[in-house]
């Protein structure tokens, strides 16, 4: 009942706290663009532009940077801290089972996530001959406001990407945990559960985010906390924004599967295990990361709540 408890009333209140904060956002963006002082035709239409069009511009691309971190994040806290506050755990224990959080993991994270990817990134630009201009160089001529796209990217990204990652692996992960014991399982419910809430059902969308929602939740399981994931889910974000395409609200046009879309699943899979296991087994990434044996493993069960990470 505490389970059931703590997912409705957070729930309840992570999404009024997110559609306070989004309406806040859109507020803060109908102010910046002039719009408030022209009427309610004009707000509308800005507000329209803003999620049916494509980003053409650096500013309107930091704005939509902006809104998942204004409803994911209070989403996500809002959620977590009340599930915690019902269950009776630290708000910590949501996020690792480490002493503190392990900042270097996230580093890692992100360090060996851009290199799985990469290759990725790196054949779209060399076989597909309609690939668009990468959105860093494309939004803006000048270098400068280049660097700041850049710059915004990685401090916008990394805290969205933390909020998601608090809320599907830190807690529905530990939640769901209590009702499915296998570990595949969990990582398969999870990593869909990721893909639906994303509401981009085209079918190589939503497996590609399986995958993915599903790799995120290996690597939790297997370091005992959500920081490396954070750090791969926030690198595979800033390269799709810096040099696939910008982020957009607009609804997503199928593309179908494609031998790209296979290999990016296939990497995905296997990848996702590799860049952990590196971190697990080899003694000096392992050093460094501050990763210790007692990490890999949750404190003792609670069977009133939910069982450990790993």
């Amino acid at each position: 009942m505490r389970v059931v408890g703590s997912v409705v009333a957070g729930l309840t209140a992570g999404l009024l706290a997110s559609i306070l904060a989004t309406v806040a956002i859109l507020i803060a963006y109908v102010v910046f663009t002039g719009a408030a002082s022209q009427g309610p035709v004009a707000i509308s239409d800005a507000l329209s532009d803003l999620v049916s069009t494509d980003v053409h511009d650096v500013r309107r691309a930091v704005f939509v940077m902006l809104i998942p971190v204004f409803s994911n994040g209070p989403l996500a806290l809002a959620a977590v801290a009340m599930a915690a506050l019902l269950v009776r755990h630290r708000f910590r224990d949501y996020v690792t089972h480490a002493r503190r959080i392990r900042w270097r993991l996230l580093l890692l994270g992100m360090a060996f996530c851009a290199v799985m990817m990469s290759p990725l990134v790196i054949a779209e630009r060399l076989f597909d001959p309609n690939a668009p201009q990468m959105p860093v160089l494309s939004l803006s001529p000048d270098w400068l406001t280049r660097l700041v796209y850049a710059a915004a990217a990685i401090l916008l990204l990394i805290p969205a990407a933390a909020a998601e990652e608090l809320f599907f692996r830190g807690w529905l992960l530990r939640q769901t945990s209590a009702f499915v014991k296998r570990p595949l399982g969990l990582m398969l419910l999870n990593g869909a559960v990721f893909a639906a809430l994303h509401f981009d059902f085209q079918p190589d969308s939503f497996l590609i985010r399986t995958l993915m929602g599903a790799g995120f939740s290996y690597m939790t399981l297997r370091l005992g906390g959500i920081e490396f994931s954070t750090g791969a889910h926030a690198a595979n974000n800033i390269l799709i924004v810096l040099f696939v395409e910008p982020l957009t609200l607009r609804t997503a046009i199928a593309s179908g599967f494609s031998a790209l879309t296979l290999v990016e699943m296939l990497l995905l899979a296997v990848g996702s295990v590799v860049i952990t296991e590196i971190v697990v087994r080899l003694p000096a990434v392992r050093r460094w990361s501050g990763l210790r044996e007692d990490d890999l493993h949750g404190p003792p069960t609670d069977p009133d709540v939910a069982p450990r990470f790993a």
